[in-house]
């Protein structure tokens, strides 16, 4: 998360630098978003 909205990098950057494939690195981004919503929007 902090990679990739606080210092910007594309996927392609990110999974560069991680070894992961850009697939990966969306999928985990998008999980994490989904888990963010979750805790600060609670139902």
């Amino acid at each position: 998360m902090r990679m990739r909205f606080v210092k910007t990098l594309s996927l392609k950057e990110i999974s560069l630098i991680t070894g992961q494939t850009k697939n990966t690195i969306a999928v985990q981004i998008h999980r994490g978003l989904e888990k963010l919503k979750i805790l600060y929007n609670p139902i």
